[in-house]
């Protein structure tokens, strides 16, 4: 399956799912099973997913959906945490209709994420795919340097004025890979009040939420694949591959590739790089079908 091929069937519009004291934007594009779920890194929302969703619904059912307060979802009712975020995904799929068994993507710390999702409802998760995942540990690991820019980053977001042309900057510079109107759709996001606030709650629960996954442990006989950004240089990055390979031996059934060229985000958002996982995507579609054909429940 080329990403590159022209398909005439786009995603459609999206509904908006009540979860319980908010709604959440959702989408489900293609048909077969198992069904992928797209989850998106900090302050993501859906638009990064585009050449994904658009590649994955050729051969199966993809869903993708915002987080509480970004993109085109309601702010939460309560205060913000990744840990009911988790709880909120499995409401708005069952609101949704959309049974398992569940390919489940994460980039960033969408990675984490899934990884909880599993631990919560593991008869639901049949397989994962891990793009540039966070590490529970990686903290641990930075160089000084980093830990200061994270620190100051955290400081900036209670000045609202400053801290959304920056956050805006770093994310929209690789975000503009993706569609004109798609890219469009995501500068309004990133500028709007709501998705920022949402953005910032985020970044404030960051640690917490690592630290009360640290140990979450195997994933089982689960297929898994790790695609890892090989940018930008440097001494930490070779400590990142090793942790990116960490989270490859959560499982015996597992595969990691460096994708050379890509960064974090542009790991996603670059149409070439987004066809190296859509193809990962696919083999382990193919593979759970075969093994559902040769073992019937």
């Amino acid at each position: 399956m080329s990403l590159h091929e022209e398909t005439q069937t786009k995603p459609g519009q999206g509904q908006m799912i009540d979860v319980g004291g908010n709604r959440l934007f959702f989408r489900s594009s293609g048909e077969g099973s198992p069904t992928v779920i797209l989850e998106s890194g900090l302050g993501g929302s859906t638009g990064a997913f585009v050449w994904l969703e658009r590649a994955i619904a050729k051969f199966t059912r993809v869903c993708v959906y915002d987080r509480a307060g970004l993109g085109k979802s309601e702010t939460a009712s309560s205060p913000y945490s990744f840990l009911e975020s988790v709880k909120q995904l499995h409401t708005l799929l069952e609101k949704a209709e959309v049974n398992g068994p569940y390919i489940l993507v994460g980039h960033s710390i969408g990675g984490i994420l899934i990884r909880e999702f599993t631990r919560r409802y593991p008869d639901e998760v049949a397989g994962l795919v891990f793009l540039d995942s966070s590490h529970p540990r990686q903290m641990e690991y930075m160089p000084p340097s980093m830990k200061r820019q994270s620190k100051i980053l955290v400081k900036l977001l209670n000045w609202p004025w400053l801290a959304k042309p920056l956050i805006n900057m770093m994310i929209m510079k690789d975000a503009k890979l993706v569609p004109p109107e798609t890219a469009a759709e995501l500068k309004a996001e990133f500028k709007s009040d709501k998705h920022f606030k949402a953005t910032r709650a985020e970044y404030r629960d960051f640690d917490d939420f690592m630290e009360k996954t640290r140990d979450l442990g195997s994933l089982g006989e689960r297929p898994i694949a790790v695609l890892s950004a090989s940018l930008p240089e440097g001494t930490f990055m070779q400590t990142w591959h090793k942790l990116q390979g960490e989270i490859a031996g959560l499982s015996p059934n597992s595969t990691h590739q460096i994708v050379k060229g890509a960064k974090h985000v542009t790991l996603v958002t670059d149409q070439s790089y987004a066809s190296l996982i859509v193809a990962e995507i696919e083999k382990m579609v193919e593979q759970l079908r075969a093994a559902k054909t040769e073992h019937p429940a």
